[in-house]
């Protein structure tokens, strides 16, 4: 059986998906202050890692645009948020994480 890389990458984005909507159901949960408050890890807060993982997403997916540079995803501007940095909270009102 041949390898099938374009199987590998869609079974990735399948557990991709699902762990993050398993992820958003558990902190759904908590209250803004709480997911901004201070738990001594190397980003501060959960709010803090949620900004890390986000970065680190676009990162990635921009490293694969010479794979694939007519990739409506891959292309997507949304990529491409003004000052992307380690600094930037790029997931400011965590509406997705309240229901609205």
């Amino acid at each position: 059986m041949a390898y099938d890389i374009k199987q590998s990458f869609l079974n990735l984005a399948r557990y991709n998906e699902r762990v993050n909507q398993e992820m958003v159901a558990v902190l759904a949960v908590l209250t803004g202050r709480a997911r901004r408050q201070e738990a001594g890890s190397w980003f501060g807060s959960i709010h803090g890692i949620l900004n890390h993982i986000i970065i680190c997403d676009f990162n990635w997916l921009k490293r694969y645009r010479a794979l694939s540079p007519g990739s409506p995803v891959l292309t997507d501007p949304r990529l491409d948020p003004p000052n992307l940095s380690w600094e930037h909270d790029l997931h400011d009102n965590a509406a997705y994480l309240e229901g609205q």
